[in-house]
């Protein structure tokens, strides 16, 4: 091991060490979402908080899954993207914006109508 690389290891495990984990710090599932027609992997996620809306980039599917928080149900699936993995919403703008691995362009949606309004 270099020595750059033993100065970052024992960096991070310094900082990290001091800390330990309660039971009480652990994640437990609250809710399972079913999305039955996804295939293949998920990647990024984006939240709309004032109208409880999450985003899901399904890469496997090339669609933006809109999952309505509140119901815990998949609200639509948004087709036509190719290969989505950043998902962001900005409530300022209301606007959705997608970013596409095979398609070569970031897409914005409006956040009420979720229609594409430009692919960038």
């Amino acid at each position: 091991m270099k020595a750059r690389q033993k100065l970052i290891l024992f960096s991070f495990l310094s900082l990290v060490s001091p800390f330990r984990l309660q039971a009480a710090d652990v994640l437990e599932p609250a809710a399972t979402i079913p999305l039955p027609s996804v295939k293949g992997r998920i990647d990024h996620f984006g939240v709309d908080l004032k109208h409880r809306r999450l985003f899901v980039a399904a890469l496997g599917n090339d669609t933006l899954e809109v999952v309505d928080l509140r119901s815990g149900r998949r609200e639509r699936s948004l087709d036509g993207f190719g290969e989505p993995q950043g998902v962001l919403y900005l409530p300022e703008f209301n606007r959705i914006y997608v970013a596409n691995g095979s398609a070569n362009r970031g897409d914005i949606l409006d956040g009420t109508s979720l229609a594409r309004i430009k692919g960038v």
